[in-house]
């Protein structure tokens, strides 16, 4: 399970960043070298649609292996974003890349804004999970 997120105001990821991690995120992906171009036009793509306001939590990243999927192991790691988020009664912010997850998500809280779509390569869905004071 492998889960990171940023905290607010500190999302925004400098381009020389996604370029020198391109090549781990496409691994990451399963996807091969030749998909190096689309990876690197999506970050940024992603980077440039990205809410500026209200400052909020950002999850970059949430995956875990298939066989440990349904689990409740998802929900455990994001909880402790979520508490922290509450506590300071600052939304959450997320893009998924699967439209079999907004249900997770929706179940944590989270609200499906829009619909991203791109020139190649899957959808994806901008979601907020507002903040809770505690």
């Amino acid at each position: 399970m492998v889960c990171v997120w940023a905290e607010p105001g500190a999302w925004k990821l400098p381009a020389a960043y996604l370029l020198r991690n391109a090549g781990t995120l496409v691994r990451a992906g399963r996807a091969g070298r030749a998909e190096l171009p689309r990876v690197g036009a999506r970050l940024f793509a992603l980077e440039r649609r990205h809410p500026r306001v209200p400052e909020h939590w950002y999850v970059e990243f949430l995956g875990t292996r298939a066989e440990a999927q349904g689990t409740g192991l998802g929900g455990v790691v994001l909880g402790g974003l979520l508490e922290r988020a509450d506590a300071d009664g600052r939304p959450v912010f997320l893009e998924s890349s699967n439209e079999r997850n907004l249900g997770f998500y929706q179940r944590l809280g989270f609200v499906t804004e829009r619909r991203l779509t791109f020139r190649s390569g899957p959808e994806m869905w901008a979601m907020w999970r507002h903040g809770k004071r505690s």
